[in-house]
């Protein structure tokens, strides 16, 4: 299944371009060079919210990420490999009634997230989307994905929501925003195959355009870690105010 946060126009594409390197050679020509190092954040001074949105009707972004600001894994830091695993929302394209529950590509995520989480690889997750699809849903991705990482024993401090997202692009620019508030250097992000890919190759699919043409700049450094997880910093243009009213 494609990925709502990838546009429609570009599905596509995608798919052929994923075709296109499975056929490839894989190997490494000799005195190829290393891959780069994770990318890494500058640490920033960020003055007020890090959040620029107004949340959904009874959501309070304070109160929701209470416990998660007062915790260690944020306060103190620790020794994981990322300070943050970042799980973007999932909604159909054409999603007609409103999902209380999250979706299985949505949860797919989360449990990924989940185990990683177990594992050591970062001690908060950051879960990121907005009241999507359809038109006026009353549910919140990001809440409904907060309330399935809880049942499944996460605690309050260890999980961070980020209700406005619209977007593929929104969902990392507001986590960087998260990210640089909190002086936090790199992310995990925890996705589907076809928004690693997106994520990734932004120079061949549409993702780099797009996020010129919306932001007016890319959110960061984003590397491929795995087939669905990729390693992210953001840079200090995320802080711009954007246009949409829904999430500037």
């Amino acid at each position: 299944m494609m990925d709502a946060g990838v546009p429609l126009r570009d599905r596509a594409r995608l798919l052929a371009l994923a075709l296109m390197l499975l056929v490839a050679p894989t190997s490494l020509a000799c005195g190829a060079r290393s891959p780069p190092s994770t990318p890494t954040a500058a640490i920033v001074k960020v003055e007020g919210p890090w959040s620029y949105c107004a949340p959904a009707p009874g959501v309070l972004l304070s109160k929701e990420n209470q416990d998660a600001l007062q915790s260690d894994a944020l306060l103190a830091r620790s020794d994981a490999p990322y300070d943050l695993l970042v799980v973007p929302g999932y909604t159909p394209d054409d999603a007609d009634k409103p999902m209380p529950h999250v979706h299985p590509v949505a949860a797919a995520r989360l449990d990924h997230a989940v185990e990683l989480y177990r594992g050591g690889v970062a001690n908060l997750v950051l879960v990121s989307g907005g009241n999507v699809r359809p038109a006026g849903t009353p549910h919140n991705e990001a809440l409904v994905m907060k309330q399935y990482l809880l049942e499944r024993g996460l605690s309050e401090s260890a999980i961070v929501i980020e209700p406005c997202a619209r977007h593929s692009t929104t969902n990392l620019r507001n986590a960087g925003r998260f990210m640089l508030k909190y002086h936090l250097r790199t992310a995990l992000v925890v996705t589907s195959r076809d928004q690693a890919f997106y994520f990734a190759n932004g120079r061949l699919s549409s993702f780099e355009l797009r996020s010129r043409a919306e932001l007016g700049y890319m959110v960061g450094s984003i590397k491929n870690h795995s087939s669905t997880t990729l390693e992210f910093a953001p840079n200090e243009a995320v802080m711009r105010r954007g246009s949409d009213a829904l999430d500037p």
